[in-house]
């Protein structure tokens, strides 16, 4: 039984967007662990519903999966893997809030179909339920300049879960002049 889930919104009376999706994720991430106690689950997909708001062209999850092993010849090597976010017909990533790391273009899917990140958004990212309770980290808000993912990516690395992944077939697609 899942208990604390209420009637009353988690960010009621939080004027901060970037507080209230901390306290959100958050006690998202701790029903998961209440849920799912012995990690019997492999994955754990965090999803902003913003990308729904300006008609979001949607996303293909098997492709994200893939991305889990097309990481390392060895199989299943990264601990997060980002969506691809784009605005209209835009090569860049869109999710710049979120994005710490080298630039990543939306081109040479072939040859290059990720990027490496120290943090990544995408509006969606799915992360191994093994990094998430081996490393036991939470989402902590830190201003409204930081998204909540950045500190939380910043303690996986930390506890030797730092493979982030921009995985680009993984694409969300924006509409074109969307605000972030």
């Amino acid at each position: 039984e899942l208990n604390g889930l209420g009637r009353q919104a988690l960010h009621a009376g939080v004027r901060d967007r970037v507080k209230g999706l901390t306290a959100l994720r958050q006690t998202m991430l701790m029903k998961i662990r209440e849920f799912d106690p012995a990690g019997a689950y492999n994955y754990v997909m965090m999803v902003d519903a913003d990308i729904f708001a300006e008609g979001s062209g949607g996303f293909d999850i098997a492709s994200a999966l893939s991305a889990f092993t097309m990481t390392s010849p060895t199989g299943n090597n990264a601990d997060a893997v980002c969506a691809f976010q784009v605005a209209g017909r835009s090569a860049n990533y869109y999710d710049t809030f979120a994005h710490r790391g080298p630039e990543c273009k939306f081109e040479n899917l072939a040859g290059q179909p990720y990027c490496a990140a120290q943090s990544c958004g995408g509006g969606m990212v799915l992360y191994t339920m093994a990094a998430i309770h081996q490393s036991m980290c939470n989402y902590q808000y830190i201003n409204e300049q930081t998204c909540e993912h950045v500190p939380f990516n910043v303690c996986l690395a930390s506890h030797s879960h730092g493979r982030v992944f921009l995985y680009k077939p993984w694409s969300v697609a924006m509409a074109a002049g969307g605000t972030r």
